[in-house]
């Protein structure tokens, strides 16, 4: 009896060490940033696992996939000619999302304008240029992204003049495919932006409240002025606008780089930003570039019969500042 006694107080001393060893393991607040994209990057995370090398993984593999900006990337060789390449599992995944966008806001989220872009100076460091009517339609041949047919790992082209440039959903995709692997991990507490395109889970634990993000001034684009704040429950958000990445043609056109799919030209528009809430950030950023295609009148009606999508849509009305909730935003 006093031998299994003794075993037992044995056993009880061994689980109550390896019970205090799994509580030594401590959860900790983690914060990475820094460039990504031609962009940013801002990831805090609570876990008591650097997970550094895995993000700057998925960083590499999406660039390796998705970048206009190097010539070994999959979308470069894709562009250059050759359809018949088999494409990864990202590349596929952001092409089907893409196609899904496409259709639902009826063309407006086109990743075929790469030629128009370009054309209109913007993309790969050109200079701005004022395109004709006859250079805009020449260059319409090549965009549509309903030209395009996904067949397994290939994506066939109808014109061979036909580019893909996933800019416009490629920093929310990357946002969702980092959220997946934290959940995966069980990481259950993150706040993931990339470009300004953000993943929130959980909450801050630090503050014991869910994640607060500030929507910017989209009149004021060198400063950090905040129009509205939100707090993100298990959401993401996306944000849209013309006001930075514009350009002043020769002739003092105002430019700015998105580009209408429907007429093909790049016009200044009284539509400033457009931010979209909703389950994944990929869709979210993908919609948001849509409204801002669509302008004021077309984006209120598409946001109206889509209730899941909730906005804020900031815009000029005779030099009036307006700032629109939509959708219980």
């Amino acid at each position: 009896m006093k031998k299994i006694s003794g075993l037992f107080f044995a056993v009880m001393l061994l689980t109550t060490f390896c019970f205090s060893c799994k509580q030594a393991v401590k959860v900790t607040k983690k914060t990475l940033n820094g460039p990504v994209f031609g962009s940013y990057y801002s990831i805090i995370y609570f876990s008591s696992s650097d997970m550094t090398p895995q993000i700057d993984s998925i960083f590499k593999a999406i660039d390796k996939s998705l970048s206009t900006y190097r010539n070994d990337s999959e979308i470069a060789i894709w562009n250059s000619g050759n359809d018949t390449i088999n494409l990864s599992d990202n590349f596929i995944q952001i092409a089907n999302l893409a196609s899904k966008i496409h259709k639902e806001s009826d063309g407006y989220f086109d990743p075929t304008v790469k030629t128009l872009v370009e054309g209109w100076g913007f993309g790969n460091g050109k200079p701005t240029n004022l395109l004709s009517d006859t250079e805009v339609t020449a260059l319409m041949k090549s965009v549509g992204f309903d030209k395009l047919k996904i067949k397994e790992r290939q994506i066939l082209k109808e014109n061979k003049e036909i580019q893909l440039d996933f800019n416009s959903i490629a920093p929310g995709f990357t946002s969702d495919v980092l959220a997946n692997f934290f959940l995966s991990k069980n990481i259950k507490n993150f706040m993931i932006d990339i470009g300004g395109e953000i993943v929130a889970h959980g909450q801050n634990t630090e503050s014991k409240s869910f994640w607060r993000v500030g929507i910017d001034n989209p009149t004021k684009p060198n400063e950090r002025d905040v129009v509205q704040a939100i707090s993100l429950e298990n959401e993401s958000l996306a944000v849209s606008g013309n006001y930075r990445k514009t350009k002043v043609d020769s002739l003092g056109n105002r430019i700015v780089h998105t580009v209408n799919p429907k007429t093909g030209y790049a016009q200044s528009s009284n539509l400033l930003s457009v931010t979209i809430v909703t389950d994944t950030c990929a869709l979210a950023d993908g919609y948001a570039t849509s409204c801002m295609a669509m302008g004021v009148t077309k984006c209120k009606e598409f946001l109206t019969k889509n209730k899941k999508l909730k906005a804020l849509m900031i815009y000029e009305d005779d030099n009036e500042f307006i700032i629109e909730k939509i959708n219980n935003f």
